[in-house]
C-alpha cells in the first residue's frame, strides 16, 4: 500500500540527470522535462495518483476535530552530495512578515474546507485551558523555527534541506515525535528525518489522551513548500552540479493531515507504523510541481556548486496559493472517499 519514496526519488532525479548531463544550463539540466501538475486537470482523477491515505475510514462519523498543530514549512536551502560532488541551492527574497501572512491565509483556507465538510474545527486558542493540550505543547518551539532535515542513501550520497517553520495567528508549534527509527519525521513513508534530538518524544501519548478524554479526534496539519531542487553528479569523468527553481508542494507524505483518533493505539499505527504522527493520515503521495516562474531575477552561482534563487515575493505567494488550492481539493476528495 505504501510506496517507496526513496525509490521514487532515485528514479525521479537520477534518470533525468543521466539524460541531460551534457546541458550547458546548470540551473535547468536535470529538470528540463520535469512533470508539472496540470491545474486544468480533473481533480476527481488526479487525487487517485497524487494522494494517499492510511486508516482514514476510522474518521467515519466524525463531526468535530481538535486542531492542535498547524505548520507551514518554507524551504530555503536544498543540498545534494554525491561522493566529492556537491550541489546547493538557496532561496532569498522572502520576508518573515510575508511568510506569516501566507501561513495565516493557508490556515483559514484549510479550516474553511473542513467546516464545509460538516466538521467543527476547534482551534488551538480554544484549548488553552485543557491540561492534555498543555502537556502536548509543553515543548513547543518559538516561531519562525529553523528546521533541518536529511536523508543518507549510503556513505557517499546524501540530501539535506533547511526550512523555516511557521504557525498561524501565534498558535503554539510543536514538532512530531521521533518515529521508530529515532528521527523526527513523518513516519516510515517520509524521505527526510529531522536532525534534532528527541524533544517531544512523549507528545503522541499526550495527543492520544487529549483525543480519548474529549472523545474527539486530534488533527495536525503540515504543509511543505519547496522552492526547487539541487543535484550533484560524480563520475570518472569529473563532478557536475545542477539546480532548478520550481515551487512545489512536497509529497512523500510530507504535506499531510494527520489524525489521532479516539481509542487508537498511542504507540503504533496498523502494522506498527508512524507512532509519532497519527493513527490515520491523508497525505500527498507525489510532489505537486508548479509550472510558473516565481523569480525576481535570473539565478546566480556565486561559488562552484552553489546556486542562488531570488524570489519575487508576490509571485511566489500567488503560486503557492493557487497550487495549494488544488492540493486541498485532492486531499479532501481522498478524505471524503474514505470517511464520508
Amino acid at each position: 500500500m505504501k510506496r517507496s519514496t526513496l525509490m521514487a526519488l532515485a528514479l525521479g532525479l537520477t534518470l533525468p540527470l543521466m539524460a541531460h548531463a551534457s546541458s550547458s544550463k546548470p540551473w535547468d539540466s536535470p529538470w528540463d522535462d520535469v512533470a508539472v501538475f496540470d491545474l486544468s486537470g480533473d481533480r476527481s482523477d488526479q487525487f487517485e495518483d497524487y494522494t494517499w491515505e492510511d486508516d482514514a475510514d476510522e474518521l467515519e462519523g466524525t463531526k468535530k476535530v481538535l486542531l492542535t498543530d498547524f505548520v507551514v514549512e518554507f524551504e530555503n536551502g536544498y543540498e545534494h552530495r554525491d561522493d566529492t560532488a556537491h550541489a546547493y541551492a538557496s532561496l532569498e527574497g522572502l520576508s518573515t512578515e510575508g511568510r506569516q501572512k501566507l501561513t495565516d491565509q493557508l490556515y483559514e483556507q484549510v479550516v474553511a474546507d473542513l467546516t464545509a465538510l460538516g466538521w467543527e474545527v476547534v482551534a488551538p486558542n480554544q484549548l488553552t485551558d485543557n491540561p492534555d493540550y498543555q502537556a502536548t505543547i509543553k515543548e513547543a518551539v518559538a516561531t519562525p523555527y529553523h528546521y533541518e532535515t536529511s536523508l543518507s542513501v549510503d556513505k557517499d550520497e546524501s540530501w539535506s534541506r533547511s526550512s523555516m517553520l511557521y504557525s498561524p495567528h501565534g498558535f503554539p508549534l510543536y514538532l512530531p515525535a521521533p518515529d521508530q527509527r529515532g528521527q523526527r519525521g513523518i513516519g516510515e513513508g517520509g524521505i527526510m528525518g529531522n536532525l534534532f534530538g528527541s524533544v517531544g518524544v512523549q507528545v503522541y501519548h499526550h495527543e492520544q489522551e487529549l483525543a480519548d478524554n474529549q472523545k474527539v479526534p486530534v488533527l495536525k496539519v503540515w504543509i511543505a513548500v519547496g522552492f526547487g531542487d539541487a543535484m550533484a553528479e560524480h563520475s570518472m569523468f569529473g563532478s557536475k552540479a545542477y539546480a532548478h527553481p520550481h515551487i512545489l508542494l512536497r509529497g512523500g507524505e510530507e504535506t499531510r493531515l494527520a489524525f489521532r483518533t479516539v481509542d487508537a493505539s498511542a504507540n503504533t499505527m496498523s502494522g506498527g507504523k508512524r507512532p509519532g504522527d497519527g493513527s490515520s493520515i491523508v497525505a500527498l503521495d507525489q510532489d505537486v510541481v508548479a509550472d510558473a516562474d516565481y523569480l525576481a531575477k535570473p539565478p546566480s552561482s556565486p561559488d562552484a556548486g552553489h546556486f542562488v534563487f531570488t524570489a519575487d515575493e508576490a509571485k511566489y505567494d500567488a503560486i503557492v496559493v493557487k497550487y495549494f488550492a488544488a492540493v486541498r481539493e485532492m486531499l479532501l476528495l481522498r478524505l471524503k472517499d474514505e470517511a464520508f
